[in-house]
């Protein structure tokens, strides 16, 4: 049968739904973007979007980021 839990409070449940809905304004998620320019320049960028209002906000722009 599996477990119960799991049932219970899986990723389609919808008391997990409810609680990512009811958290929304507090989840928060980064991407480490490469972009290439029109001149062939490779840009490493640091984004920040908030889940409740879907704004993204920019942490930074670099062409030689530490460590690479």
């Amino acid at each position: 049968m599996g477990d119960p839990a799991r049932r219970r409070y899986g990723p389609r449940t919808p008391a997990c739904r409810q609680f990512l809905t009811a958290q929304a304004h507090a989840i928060n998620a980064c991407d480490f973007l490469v972009v290439e320019t029109v001149l062939l320049k490779r840009l490493y960028v640091l984004v920040f979007i908030e889940h409740g209002t879907r704004r993204l906000h920019l942490g930074g722009v670099t062409a030689h980021p530490p460590g690479m």
